[in-house]
């Protein structure tokens, strides 16, 4: 049986995770598609694993986000986009990384660094508090790849939004937006360039 599939998005989703099955499991091209086909099934034989967010949302201006794993750590990250017009025209949008580190969470975050969203990595800048080889900074240049570049997160790791849009910080009510992290009224004006 032939699966097609005429999303664009979905259909790359599904490549990267094929790739991502045969270069770092070690597994036949026939191998990762049983595995994909029997994880779609729900018995998540190797890549079970859930993303609640795509490569837009960390550009949105107001993302936040959590990547867990199995073993109940967590880090939870905040995106938000600058608005220093000079800069901008001249490099584009910034965007400045937060990780939350306090019980507070909507003001507790420890500056990290600035989001490259071309690269879908972090880049640590001189007011950045931590160094490029602790665990926060690893995590979210792992996790933010497996979202930009489509790749597979492990048995039981999740990458979530919070459930609000990532443009104007409103809560999200209806079922697409849930899952893309974007409202419907901000996805039409992304969509214009507004």
């Amino acid at each position: 049986m032939n699966l097609i599939i005429t999303d664009p998005g979905i259909r790359d989703r599904v490549l990267g995770n094929l790739a991502y099955a045969v270069v770092h499991k070690g597994m036949t091209l026939d191998g990762a598609r049983e595995a994909l086909r029997r994880s779609s099934e729900g018995r998540g034989v190797f890549m079970k694993h859930e993303i609640t967010t795509n490569r837009e949302f960390f550009t949105g201006g107001h993302a936040v986000f959590t990547i867990s794993n199995p073993r109940g750590e967590h880090y939870t990250y905040r995106i938000q986009k600058v608005n220093n017009t000079g800069f901008n025209r001249i490099y584009g949008p910034s965007y400045f990384v937060h990780l939350l580190t306090g019980p507070d969470n909507t003001s507790s975050f420890t500056y990290l660094g600035a989001y490259r969203p071309d690269a879908g990595k972090l880049r640590l800048t001189k007011g950045s508090r931590l160094p490029a080889d602790s665990k926060p900074v690893r995590v979210f240049d792992w996790g933010v790849s497996r979202v930009v570049w489509g790749g597979m997160l492990p048995v039981g790791y999740i990458i979530q939004h919070e459930g609000r849009c990532c443009r104007c910080g409103r809560r999200l009510t209806v079922p697409e937006s849930i899952e893309s992290g974007i409202g419907p009224e901000c996805a039409k004006r992304a969509e214009r360039g507004g």
